[in-house]
């Protein structure tokens, strides 16, 4: 899944976007995986277990101003 992503990476973000480095970056693959697959943060799939979907279900599922404010915090 990790590669899929990597690619989706490479075709919709350059580096005007963001600095090189960091498109390439595990931090920024982890981050756009737990966006891209909030909605099964119950599945048992490998991929997807050591993420932690709380920051963007809060933001997403919860519509609440804290939720809003924690994941902006956090850039």
């Amino acid at each position: 899944m990790d590669e899929l992503v990597s690619k989706f990476i490479r075709e919709e973000f350059t580096e005007n976007d963001l600095p090189g480095y960091f498109l390439t970056s595990d931090v920024f693959l982890d981050a756009i995986v737990t966006v891209l697959h909030s909605h099964r943060h119950k599945k048992n799939e490998t991929y997807i277990r050591a993420r932690d979907f709380t920051k963007i279900r809060q933001v997403l599922y919860s519509f609440s101003t804290s939720a809003k404010k924690t994941f902006l915090s956090d850039k």
